[in-house]
């Protein structure tokens, strides 16, 4: 006795890869809800930095000393 799903390999990988992507798709739709509301870190600094003086730094040159 064989069971009906032995008969059809064909329709069996079908069935897999139509499962994969459909997780695949679930996974990226999860992860790019998860960024929609979100800000960048260069925007949300801008945005403290209005009316206030710039933040004063020391770059070092190429050759590495200040």
């Amino acid at each position: 006795m064989k069971f009906p799903m032995q008969r059809n390999p064909i329709k069996i990988k079908a069935l897999i890869i139509l499962l994969l992507a459909i997780l695949i798709a679930g996974f990226t739709t999860f992860l790019a809800i998860g960024i929609l509301g979100t800000s960048t870190a260069t925007g949300r600094s801008g945005k403290e930095l209005i009316g206030k003086k710039t933040p004063f730094f020391v770059a070092p040159k190429v050759g590495g000393q200040l």
